[in-house]
């Protein structure tokens, strides 16, 4: 029997396949039908990847007999699946003509298990109906539908749906039908962003941020059907029964997903409208009974996910409303709550104001040992990502955390905290502390840090090394033993604190060196790890070349790296078969590398903060123009400079050219002998003006200009007809040493044979005085 995987809960559930059911039932398929579908998505696995006319002839033939049969065929599981994966790959004649012939029982492809799955994929693809003209010989004109009937039956589709709009919108496959065509109809897909699942979405960070709308969506004609239908959806809504139905919520969540793309008032107005909505569920606060001082959406696992979505995308003023309203002096409730901490902890995440964010803080850190209990760590993590994020309250937390495990007092005991958190105990209970002295029992082992490291303590630590001061985390990692810092490399969860250990700007560099100090020794035996090997080679990536010398010594010392498993990753990746047979041109190659890396953050972050150098750098680039020759690359380099002073600048160019027409005089950096350059001379003098005009603009007085433009012409007159070395820095390619010493070279022996016809001159006239 055939199994197949489903989109959504029963596509794929059980032992029993519809296609081996009884004759009578719905979806069945004889025999023949079966082995037919069969072959075919057999043969399209073998085109899988190629585009050319056999393929095209194959999808046409296909399609054509697709067409005739399918609402009977999309109704059994295994064809339905087949069906899905000939969408993806047709051209769009073939898709328009699949689905006018779908649309003849909307009944079945909206509500039907199998084939409403068909009807969304077809849905998926209707902007290329519109939008992607068909692909002339590719495409069989003759099996086409007219663009009258399409339309035509388009209507159709929003028929159906304005007559059993409230059967759909609760309809556990026409809701999911609905909402692929309002994605169709906004352009904006968002089924991807839906939570469908509790989670506390720490594997989804960085990934939630509002993404650039993209217009791939339906022409705008049909932009008032997508306007009908949503608001008709919060127009029908029961805020006490749909706002934790399931189906319903989920398709609301998308809607204000796509106003926050497409009209972003219109969102916030909703996500305003629902949140007083859920206000007025909440019983007063001096109820006796906790669970009742908590909305009941928030309590609700449906109802969570829709709050969590509000919150990712209501404005600082609304989430400052639900703040008073809904959270403080309630967050231990909700913190200890199975459903409602996921809440809080989206909350967290979506904070921007400060003020909101050190209220909040305050009131869960006097609880912390209760959330600790209860084993509600997310929320712990989440809290200090936004004390990172935010940089504020981040000693405090360390200090909670520290008096919640038990290791404030005596100081000794601080330096027990990054155990503490990867192993996720208290101090007393990870030493076994007597009860009533206080101390380990007489004749006890030393207590080390063994796997496996709890996730939860591990993204604690994690952000932790992230603050602006993370000497408490780093310290109490390098207190650790060198088998305890193996540990931490060879574990799933723990290889990522030292990642992070290394990566992490605000850890001091002579801390790493301890740390691989400690390491010396179980190099090998770590990088024979899963986990070790894919840690050092992340920590590889954060070494000078001295520390990576000293690794890649005691790598090499082993023949182990070169056949085991994981070692050999690191053996080819660290190159240190060429480090044991030349070490000299190892180090050459590490060095460019690390000059390389130096380079680009030099340039980035000259890139970011271009008016640090502004100040500074106009006589330089000036002398540089001068004594290298004109580039257009030069003048690139200019206009960046000059682009945040740009309207300061133009005025007293304006101001000057002024001076200049009413004076009757030649431009400041023009010479006499310009008149005299014919030619290519002429052509680079004007280019070397250009330059020197740019560069004079970026200084930010007239009295410097005046100055460099005095500078400028004693510099020509002295170097009257001497040859011109056109040396350009590109700064983005590394030169050899060898290269940028050319200049000089030459600059050295004209003055030597200048000097040397002095002395010549020198020696006739006192000759002559001598005659005389």
């Amino acid at each position: 029997m055939e199994h197949t995987s489903g989109k959504r809960g029963g596509r794929g559930r059980g032992s029993f396949d519809r296609d081996q059911g009884p004759k009578n039932k719905k979806g069945y398929l004889d025999e023949n039908t079966m082995t037919y579908y069969r072959r075919v998505s057999d043969t399209l696995s073998e085109f899988q990847d190629k585009n050319d006319e056999e393929k095209s002839i194959f999808l046409n033939n296909a399609f054509t007999i697709l067409t005739e049969e399918v609402v009977k065929v999309a109704q059994n599981q295994t064809v339905s699946t087949i069906i899905e994966s000939l969408i993806a790959v047709a051209s769009p004649s073939n898709l328009r003509v699949l689905f006018v012939a779908a649309v003849s029982d909307l009944t079945v492809a909206f509500l039907d298990r199998f084939a409403s799955h068909v009807f969304e994929s077809l849905v998926q693809k209707l902007p290329l109906f519109f939008n992607q003209p068909t692909h002339g010989a590719e495409d069989d004109e003759e099996d086409d539908v007219s663009q009258d009937v399409f339309l035509e039956s388009f209507e159709t589709v929003w028929q159906f749906v304005d007559s059993h709009f409230e059967t759909l919108v609760t309809h556990v496959y026409g809701s999911h039908v609905l909402r692929a065509l309002l994605e169709a109809l906004s352009g904006v897909p968002v089924a991807h962003e839906l939570k469908k699942s509790q989670r506390s979405g720490y594997g989804r960070k960085g990934k939630d941020q509002v993404a650039p709308v993209q217009k791939t969506g339906l022409p705008d004609e049909f932009k008032p059907l997508f306007d009908k239908y949503t608001e008709k959806l919060f127009r029908t809504c029961d805020y006490e029964v749909h706002l934790k139905d399931p189906f319903f919520s989920l398709l609301m969540q998308a809607v204000l997903m796509m106003w926050q793309k497409t009209e972003s008032k219109l969102c916030q107005k909703h996500c305003k409208k629902i949140l007083h909505r859920v206000v007025q569920t909440c019983a007063s606060p001096e109820t006796d009974k906790p669970q009742d001082r908590i909305p009941d959406v928030a309590q609700d696992t449906v109802g969570s996910h829709l709050l969590e979505v509000i919150f990712k995308l209501s404005c600082v003023e609304i989430l400052q409303e639900v703040f008073d309203t809904l959270l403080q002096g309630k967050l231990l409730y909700y913190a200890i709550h199975p459903v409602a901490n996921y809440v809080l902890q989206s909350f967290i995440s979506a904070v921007k104001e400060k003020a909101v964010m050190e209220s909040l803080f305050d009131e869960l850190c006097k609880n912390m040992e209760d959330i600790l209990a209860v084993g509600h760590l997310g929320l712990v993590t989440c809290l200090a990502e936004t004390c990172q994020r935010l940089r504020l309250k981040q000693d405090e937390l360390i200090v909670t955390l520290m008096e919640a495990f038990h290791c404030k007092e005596p100081e000794e005991r601080q330096k027990s905290l990054a155990k503490l958190l990867a192993s996720l105990t208290t101090y007393d209970v990870f030493f076994k502390l007597d009860a009533e002295t206080g101390k380990p029992p007489e004749g006890a082992e030393e207590v080390k840090l063994k796997g496996p490291i709890n996730i939860h303590g591990s993204l604690l630590l994690q952000q932790l090394l992230q603050f602006q001061k993370p000497k408490d985390a780093a310290l109490g990692i390098l207190a650790m033993q060198p088998e305890e810092l193996q540990v931490l490399c060879c574990d799933p969860s723990g290889s990522h604190i030292v990642d992070v250990y290394f990566s992490a700007s605000t850890v001091l560099e002579k801390n790493k060196d301890i740390f691989l100090k400690k390491m010396k020794g179980l190099l090998v035996d770590t990088a024979c790890n899963r986990n070790g090997s894919r840690c050092l080679e992340s920590v590889w990536k954060n070494l000078g070349v001295k520390n990576r010398t000293k690794v890649a010594e005691e790598l090499a010392e082993s023949d182990r790296l070169r056949s085991d498993r994981f070692g050999h990753f690191l053996f080819y990746n660290f190159s240190l078969a060429l480090f044991s047979a030349d070490r000299k041109l190892w180090l050459e190659r590490q060095g460019v590398e690390s000059k390389r890396k130096r380079m680009m953050k030099e340039l980035l972050h000259s890139a970011e903060s271009p008016e640090k150098k502004r100040k500074g750098g106009a006589q330089d680039l000036i002398t540089q123009e001068e004594e290298d020759g004109e580039e257009d690359s030069v003048t690139t380099m200019f206009m960046k400079h000059k682009k945040d002073n740009h309207t300061k600048q133009q005025a007293k160019k304006q101001k000057r050219s002024e001076d200049e027409c009413d004076d009757d005089e030649s431009p400041p950096l023009r010479t006499k002998q310009e008149h005299h350059i014919t030619g290519e001379k002429q052509k680079k003098k004007k280019k070397k003006d250009k330059a020197k005009a740019l560069a004079i603009e970026l200084c930010e007085s007239e009295e410097e200009s005046e100055s460099l433009v005095k500078q400028e012409k004693e510099k020509a007159k002295r170097k009257k007809g001497k040859k011109k070395a056109v040396c350009v820095l590109i700064t983005q390619v590394l030169e050899s040493e060898e290269d940028s010493t050319i200049p000089k070279r030459k600059k050295s022996k004209v003055k030597d044979k200048k000097e040397h016809a002095a002395d010549k001159k020198m020696k006739k006239m006192k000759k002559r005085q001598t005659v005389n």
